[in-house]
């Protein structure tokens, strides 16, 4: 076979290929194509191994010519396990090995030169790791946050709690004063500015007909705490033992954290209006019927 390149002027270089074939039909192409065998140039039509008659492997060759006996050529799949027959074969760029349309994929027929993708990816992930050791992390650290809180000092926690009582304090009134019932008949005509509102209950030590406690309720804030106590004792169906004394004690909770022991006890002759101004007692202040 030879090749006869032309340069004319007035067009571009035109490739003239000729051999058995070729020279009987005259073929010539701009772009010639090279095959991969025997490494020379072809036209498109005779570019493949079948078309120019490529001698560079007999063996593989053999099998691809047509026999003398007018049967079709066929090429076997290098699978042992596979008994497709293929009239063209698909050869792997990778390992070079013939296969058919079923395994040419290299993941199919396994091939020695594939990289897998988990391969892959653990070849990436090592990579990013010596990355990140060689980083120089000052600048990163100097600008950045700490993903998880650190241990906070206790004057911190502490106002934390101080702000959660707090609100526990003003969701416990307004509970208390949606659902406040009026202690005694004279305190549904007091108008809402001299209502006190505040939550009552006795103390386990009494033995008293009903046991749902604590209630709210409004007093007074000029009645005298005696009127409260009796009121109570009527609700609560408290009954007292022939010599016992009761009274009213300030119990502690969110609304009234921290009542000094000897303020608990209230005076049963002042009014809840005389213990506001002293600050002994808040709105909605939890307070027992105990004995004294």
């Amino acid at each position: 076979m030879k090749i006869v390149v032309r340069n004319p002027a007035n067009i571009r270089n035109t490739y003239w290929l000729s051999f058995d074939g070729a020279k009987q039909n005259g073929l010539h192409n701009f772009l010639p194509i090279q095959c991969d065998r025997c490494k020379s140039v072809f036209c498109k039509l005779h570019s493949s191994m079948l078309a120019h008659s490529c001698l560079s492997d007999q063996d593989a060759m053999s099998g691809l010519l047509p026999k003398e006996d007018g049967s079709n050529a066929v090429v076997h799949c290098e699978i042992e396990s596979c008994s497709q027959r293929e009239l063209v074969p698909f050869i792997c760029e990778a390992c070079g090995k013939m296969f058919c349309v079923k395994h040419k994929q290299k993941e199919a027929h396994s091939c020695s030169k594939l990289l897998t993708a988990t391969d892959q990816a653990r070849a990436d992930r090592q990579a990013g790791l010596e990355a990140s050791f060689k980083l120089d992390r000052a600048p990163l650290e100097a600008v950045s946050r700490p993903l998880y809180k650190t241990t906070e000092p206790p004057s911190s926690a502490k106002l934390k709690n101080d702000r959660a009582r707090v609100t526990a304090a003003k969701l416990m009134f307004m509970k208390a004063k949606m659902s406040a019932k009026p202690a005694g008949r004279g305190a549904l005509s007091l108008p809402s500015d001299d209502r006190f509102i505040l939550r009552l209950a006795p103390a386990t030590s009494l033995c008293c007909s009903i046991v749902e406690s604590p209630i709210p309720l409004y007093f007074g804030k000029k009645w005298p705490l005696g009127k409260l106590l009796d009121y109570g004792q009527e609700y609560f169906g408290i009954k007292g033992s022939p010599g016992q004394s009761l009274g009213l004690m300030i119990i502690e909770d969110e609304i009234m954290p921290n009542v000094p022991a000897e303020m608990q006890f209230l005076e049963l002759s002042r009014t809840l209006n005389e213990y506001a101004c002293e600050g002994r007692v808040i709105e909605g202040c939890l307070l027992h019927i105990v004995i004294r």
